[in-house]
């Protein structure tokens, strides 16, 4: 799937089921960095902010991780 179609998905999301992670953008179209996509959609002027979330993983690691969404539901 190409960026763009992937950024159309992406914007969808934020704007009809509201935050998004990376996770989620693997299983709704295939998207292995969603922070690039992020970039993509900001350079095009759409308000996202970044909200970081952490968990410690199976092996006792801590993990940071990134949840999107938009600014303004009005976009």
């Amino acid at each position: 799937m190409d960026k763009d179609t992937q950024c159309k998905m992406i914007l969808f999301w934020l704007k009809d089921k509201g935050p998004i992670t990376a996770k989620i953008a693997r299983r709704l179209c295939e998207c292995e960095r969603l922070s690039a996509r992020i970039h993509d959609l900001r350079s095009k002027g759409i308000p996202i902010k970044t909200e970081y979330k952490e968990y410690i993983n199976k092996n006792g690691n801590r993990v940071r991780y990134g949840v999107y969404s938009l600014e303004d539901k009005k976009c």
